[in-house]
């Protein structure tokens, strides 16, 4: 895993990370979202930001609990949007070899329709880059010793949505920004199901 892979792994809390196989799936009972596993061929940190939270106190017996937006940003009022986070955070890097792109991808996963999708995937973005500094700021080796590009890419999952067009000519992910969105964040909309390579996306 790369030294920082490695720093972003060491400051996260443990009950956030998905281990294992990647399998993204949508914790609501009523949901229609058929689970997606994503291969890998590289070394990756899986967040899960919707895992579910801890007491909002100590009593055993009470039944307050964290909502998700109240433990991931303990600082901001439930204003419309600001609460607003993507399911799936993935730092992965699918080469080691130093000069290669650590892409961060931003996984939403919807039962029904897209919309409010774009807020969910631009406030993972911030988060991840706020992770990304933290770690590279709270190192645990002496240094990160690479200064890798950081590419951030949005994945949105439904079941309703077409398999993205690829050709001979690009076979990578088809993915295009959103109009007036934010700088270098390209987003891809996916059908829900099936296992996939996390290797198709690095593009």
């Amino acid at each position: 895993m790369s030294t920082l892979l490695l720093a972003v792994n060491a400051i996260l809390r443990d009950e956030f990370k998905v281990h294992g196989a990647i399998r993204l799936e949508e914790r609501h009972a009523l949901s229609t979202c058929e689970p997606i596993v994503l291969q890998k061929r590289g070394p990756a940190v899986v967040l899960k930001l919707d895992a579910q939270p801890p007491a909002a106190c100590e009593r055993t017996d009470c039944p307050r609990m964290f909502s998700v937006g109240d433990r991931i940003f303990p600082l901001f009022l439930a204003r419309p949007g600001v609460h607003s986070i993507c399911d799936y955070i993935i730092f992965y890097q699918h080469r080691e070899e130093t000069g290669n792109p650590v892409y961060v991808f931003l996984c939403e996963l919807k039962s029904g329709r897209i919309d409010g999708s774009r807020q969910q995937i631009e406030n993972g973005r911030i988060l991840a880059e706020h992770i990304l500094r933290m770690a590279a700021h709270h190192r645990i080796d002496e240094v990160v010793r690479e200064d890798p590009e950081i590419r951030y890419r949005g994945i949105i999952f439904a079941p309703r949505l077409p398999e993205p067009k690829s050709s001979s000519r690009r076979p990578k992910c088809p993915y295009e920004p959103y109009p007036g969105g934010m700088q270098d964040l390209l987003v891809v909309r996916c059908r829900a199901g099936g296992t996939r390579e996390l290797h198709y996306f690095c593009a």
